[in-house]
């Protein structure tokens, strides 16, 4: 159990809830990752986004791809291995929830990372539409139209160390500094946690480095108000992560915080299905 003031995470096994009554977020639900590819979930173009069976089983799964043209995301057992078809910028795309209205109800969201080049590869988990657009960040002003559609934790490379930027997407800094200071990491698995606050209208972000139940040099929280007006107003808001250079993203979980949980009752335990 993961244990901060003011929130406490506990993990869930695989499995998919839904939640009725107002003001309901879209489905809590796990999946490791593991097993989406089409044919012999080993990687591979028969095994990306480019292939038929592999996108029905994403689907399936709960996801969809967001995706720069001509970039696709591989599957294995490892997981989903990003930014194949291209280095840096031009190869980042992302994996989003199907669902888009998780801005509705407190949640608590997770990944797993493994960093293979720590000089090199990039990390996004965020809350949004999960469309790479301006140098292959995700959902920098969309339609256009000056507005913050996204809230993300970017996981930047720079050496065998971690900076952590908080995306609030306005001007032409799209990712000012929320650094809690250089924070040593290697080539293994890292642990990324994002909660959700609908009331507050805040994200709060806490890594484990190298998922050994530590969290390490966090919470920082975000003030997502301005991206929440979008979100009401219908934009998307579906939670999302990718990255670039080939990093392996596994092991996603979006489970409801516990003043969510009460929503559920007794009854509510008839909702709780099995995500394969």
């Amino acid at each position: 159990m993961y244990k901060f003031a003011p929130l406490t995470l506990c993990l869930v096994a695989a499995t998919s809830v839904s939640v009725s009554g107002p003001a309901q977020a879209a489905t809590f639900f796990s999946n490791d990752l593991t097993a989406i590819g089409g044919t012999a979930n080993d990687g591979g173009l028969d095994d990306s986004t480019d292939d038929g069976s592999t996108n029905t089983n994403l689907n399936a799964a709960g996801f969809e791809a967001g995706l720069t043209p001509g970039s696709r995301v591989e599957f294995g057992t490892a997981g989903a291995t990003f930014g194949l078809s291209s280095s840096g910028d031009s190869g980042r795309n992302y994996i989003r929830t199907v669902d888009e209205d998780y801005h509705l109800a407190d949640f608590t969201a997770e990944i797993t990372f493994t960093a293979s080049n720590t000089a090199t590869q990039a990390i996004f988990f965020g809350l949004g539409t999960g469309e790479p657009l301006v140098f292959g960040l995700p959902d920098i002003d969309p339609d256009n139209d000056n507005d913050n559609t996204t809230a993300v934790l970017a996981i930047g490379s720079g050496g065998n160390s971690l900076q952590v930027f908080l995306a609030t997407v306005d001007g032409p800094n799209p990712f000012p500094p929320a650094d809690p200071g250089n924070i040593p990491y290697g080539t293994d698995s890292h642990t990324v946690i994002m909660d959700y606050d609908a009331d507050a209208a805040t994200l709060t972000y806490t890594l484990d480095v190298n998922s050994d139940g530590t969290l390490d040099g966090f919470p920082i929280v975000a003030d997502v108000s301005s991206q929440l007006a979008q979100w009401t107003s219908g934009e998307r808001a579906s939670i999302y992560f990718g990255g670039d250079d080939g990093v392996v993203i596994s092991n996603f979980s979006v489970v409801p915080e516990p003043g969510s949980l009460a929503l559920l009752g007794l009854g509510g335990l008839a909702l709780i299905r099995r995500r394969r």
